[in-house]
């Protein structure tokens, strides 16, 4: 702060100069946990319930995600979760489809508390856009009157290997003091790939996997079959048997 001086050399006051600095915490925020996300979920990680679990650590490390909660298409005991498909603009599947239902693997903070309808989940997958949505918390009503949280949709772009990927979905609860702007949205967006990713190179992985398990047992019953010719080529009919 500086005096301010009236003409005779007295001080009547005095001025405060003021840095807004809310974008670059919000950024240096964002930076954060971008690279925690990137750290903690390399494409090597194997297992779905693994990289949610690490993802969902990493958000509730910062103060602009009240809550998270991941969901994936399938059950607990399926692979990272894809939609089949024969073409990439297909339609989501009937959700009636007991192959298609969705199934919380993490959350963290408030989200231990909440859940969110099937039908937000399936409208975020459906349209392949962000969701509103308004979730009772403790917390005061968001900056603006805006939605409590966000459902994004985890999304494979393009074909994989006859598959479209519909992987899930990634629900975040908004910061009430925050107003959820664009540099928000495109922040959360980010997390959402990232975590796509994550997934799709597990099940990639997966799928690689069992193919090379079918080549293995493939050539296997090829080699025992080219043996039993050269051994029985005299005799046509043990070899038929």
């Amino acid at each position: 702060a500086s005096p301010l001086y009236t003409a005779d050399g007295r001080i009547n006051g005095a001025i405060s100069y003021v840095t807004d600095v809310t974008k670059q915490v919000f950024a240096e925020r964002q930076i954060v946990t971008l690279r925690e996300l990137s750290v903690n979920l390399p494409l090597g990680l194997q297992d779905s319930h693994h990289i949610c679990r690490a993802a969902t650590e990493v958000l509730a490390k910062n103060p602009d995600i009240i809550f998270s909660l991941i969901y994936l298409v399938g059950n607990r005991d399926s692979r990272p979760s894809v939609s089949p498909s024969s073409h990439p603009s297909q339609p989501f599947p009937p959700k009636d489809d007991p192959q298609y239902r969705f199934t919380l693997y993490s959350s963290s903070g408030a989200g231990d508390h909440h859940s969110v309808r099937d039908s937000a989940l399936d409208e975020a997958l459906r349209t392949h856009g962000l969701v509103h949505v308004q979730m009772g918390t403790e917390d005061a009503t968001p900056l603006g009157g805006g939605p409590s949280a966000v459902v994004l949709p985890l999304l494979a772009r393009g074909n994989l290997n006859g598959f479209l990927g519909h992987v899930g979905c990634l629900v975040i609860g908004l910061n009430p003091r925050r107003l959820f702007d664009d540099t928000y949205r495109e922040f959360l967006q980010l997390i959402a790939s990232q975590l796509t990713s994550a997934l799709i190179a597990a099940y990639m992985y997966a799928s690689e996997c069992q193919r090379a398990e079918n080549l293995a047992a493939v050539d296997v019953a090829k080699t025992k079959f080219y043996r039993n010719v050269s051994h029985e080529f005299r005799t046509p009919l043990t070899l038929m048997m």
